[in-house]
């Protein structure tokens, strides 16, 4: 019965163990926004949405395969999904003062 109980401490063991950093071996995704800005985007099978910094962006479902998202502030933060199918999705967030895109379009047109 020994060795069943040091099993089950190791599981304990690992599962408490130091997060570790990230070995990204794949470009995160990045999306560009700015502040006030919305965007809807597919999702399929969406289960569950988290976000970094509420400060800087917000998420929701609006449905189980579209999510919503905010520009609240200045910044960069970390967008997942995940899905129903165990599937997860890490996407870099930036969010703008301005909608510089705009802004350069307007210039070019000037110029």
């Amino acid at each position: 019965m020994v060795p069943h109980v040091n099993r089950a401490s190791k599981k304990v063991a690992l599962a408490y163990q130091p997060v570790r950093e990230q070995d990204d071996q794949f470009a995160i995704p990045e999306l560009e926004m700015f502040v006030g800005e919305s965007r809807v985007f597919p999702a399929l099978g969406l289960a569950r949405i988290a976000v970094g910094s509420a400060q800087v962006i917000t998420a929701s479902a609006l449905d189980d395969d579209q999510v919503i998202m905010f520009g609240n502030g200045v910044g960069t933060s970390t967008l997942f999904l995940w899905h129903r199918d165990g599937r997860h999705q890490k996407i870099k967030v930036t969010v703008a003062q301005g909608d510089t895109v705009r802004i350069a379009r307007e210039v070019s047109a000037f110029l």
